[in-house]
C-alpha cells in the first residue's frame, strides 16, 4: 500500500481517488480487450476500417476507447 500512497501523493490525489482511477482504467482496458477479442473472432459490429484506424491511432499514442 505504501507504493499506492506515494503514487497518490505524486498525482495530487487522495489514496481513494487514486485507487478509483486505477480501477476505472483497468475496467476500461478489460472492456477494450473483450471488444478486441470479439473483433478478432469475427463477431464484432465494427467495420475493419474503423478498427484499423483505431489501432493506428493507438500506435501513434492517441488513446481512446475501443470503437463500438
Amino acid at each position: 500500500m505504501r507504493c499506492g500512497f506515494m503514487a497518490a501523493r505524486h498525482s495530487g490525489r487522495s489514496v481513494d481517488e487514486y485507487v478509483a482511477a486505477v480501477f476505472a482504467d483497468a475496467l476500461s482496458v478489460e472492456i477494450d480487450r473483450a471488444r478486441m477479442d470479439s473483433y478478432l473472432s469475427g463477431t464484432s459490429g465494427v467495420s475493419h476500417e474503423r478498427a484499423r484506424a483505431w489501432l493506428g491511432d493507438l500506435a501513434l499514442g492517441k488513446r481512446s476507447g475501443c470503437p463500438r
